[in-house]
């Protein structure tokens, strides 16, 4: 049981990382039209062919759709961050070494994953992606600071009392 707690933290990084290896893979056709559908659906518009589309509708579209693929990037980096720092526990208690290490493991899968897609078609390996992808990672970082602070914060009034 105890081997368990220290390797499913892993194991959910690297089955998230495939997630994210498997969306990499996709064409920039599959992929675009994927980021499509999403943005029409959160628009509500009548129609769902963006060739029917005013000038000034189509370049809202395009913003849309450009700002989906950014949240998306940030967000699989932001959960595979978090399995990151979990795994990280074990061996490094320090909250600061793990964070580094998490934020350098992040950077250096982000890397990877533009690398992958600069080989499938329709897709690009950008700088600017990695990081994107790095950012999401630095909110986890700084979100789990926070929270540790609070938890720490609430145990030193508790003992008071």
């Amino acid at each position: 049981m105890k081997t368990l707690r220290k390797v499913w933290p892993w194991l959910a990084a690297a089955g998230w990382y495939g997630v994210i290896f498997f969306f990499s893979a996709q064409t920039g056709d599959a992929s675009g039209e994927i980021s499509d559908r999403l943005a029409f659906d959160l628009l509500r518009w009548e129609t769902d062919n963006p060739w029917t589309l005013s000038q000034v509708q189509y370049a809202f579209f395009q913003l849309v759709t450009f700002l989906l693929r950014k949240a998306a990037h940030m967000a699989v980096f932001f959960v595979l961050t978090f399995f990151l720092l979990l795994g990280l526990k074990e061996r490094l208690p320090s909250g600061k070494a793990r964070a580094a290490a998490a934020a350098g493991l992040c950077a250096v899968l982000a890397a990877l994953d533009e690398l992958h897609q600069y080989f499938v078609p329709g897709r690009s390996c950008q700088l600017t992606d990695v990081i994107i992808d790095l950012l999401g990672g630095l909110v986890c970082i700084l979100l789990w600071f926070l929270v540790r602070a609070v938890r720490a914060r609430r145990a030193k009034k508790h003992a008071k009392s």
